[in-house]
């Protein structure tokens, strides 16, 4: 299988993403992955792409709360575009995504643009 996204993703082993979707009411899960456009939740079924959702990540240092979209769903979960987030929610998920990186250095060469 050909791997068509772009942008590199640090898995977020114990970290649990509680999710409150528009439609389909709340769910709470292990999230798989991360990148600097949105996360995995590993689990999640019954969505639909383009559905809103409130998440509230925790299961390290501190929690984190923003709101995504449904970008795609797949048999083993659900990708979630990051949308409206605020400056401190970005540089908090930055710190999250060095803080669990394999290679930080490479992680952080990712964050030309500011969280402006």
């Amino acid at each position: 299988m050909r791997e068509n996204r772009r942008n590199l993703r640090v898995r977020l082993k114990g970290v649990v993403a509680d999710l409150t979707f528009t439609k389909s009411g709340r769910t709470i899960n292990n999230v798989k992955d991360m990148s600097l456009s949105g996360i995995f939740v590993e689990g999640v079924s019954g969505i639909e792409v383009n559905e809103r959702c409130r998440v509230h990540l925790k299961g390290w240092k501190n929690p984190i709360d923003f709101i995504s979209n449904v970008a795609r769903v797949d048999r083993k979960g659900v990708g979630l575009r990051f949308l409206d987030i605020s400056y401190d929610t970005c540089e908090l998920l930055r710190t999250l995504m060095l803080y669990k990186a394999e290679n930080p250095l490479e992680a952080a060469e990712l964050f030309q643009e500011s969280c402006a």
